[in-house]
């Protein structure tokens, strides 16, 4: 089921806060113990990956796909890249390792 939603997320590009919307969220698969959820922002982006339902912020595995073509794979808590995961980065260059706070 897709849904609308009023929901924006402040990012840092180029030292420019930039405002993000979500403009659709779906449900994309259902386990026993989860749910995976397809969201398109604003900008272009796309997050497949589970979300905490009761804060509604991407927790758990999932990937991130940028409109420039990067990609991250890994876990997210509290809407952060954090623990181990995989970017993607244009020029075929990628981090795989660990991440604290959205940083490697």
């Amino acid at each position: 089921m897709e849904e609308d939603t009023e929901e924006t997320e402040e990012t840092n590009d180029s030292e420019i806060n930039v405002k993000i919307r979500e403009i659709s969220r779906e449900v994309i698969k259902v386990t026993e113990t989860s749910k995976d959820y397809r969201i398109k922002y604003s900008n272009g982006d796309i997050y497949e990956g589970e979300i905490d339902e009761k804060t509604n912020l991407k927790d758990g595995w999932g990937i991130y796909y940028f409109i420039n073509g990067e990609k991250y794979e890994g876990f997210f808590e509290d809407d952060i890249i954090e623990s181990m995961g995989k970017y993607y980065f244009l020029g075929d260059h990628t981090y795989e390792g660990e991440w604290y706070q959205g940083k490697k």
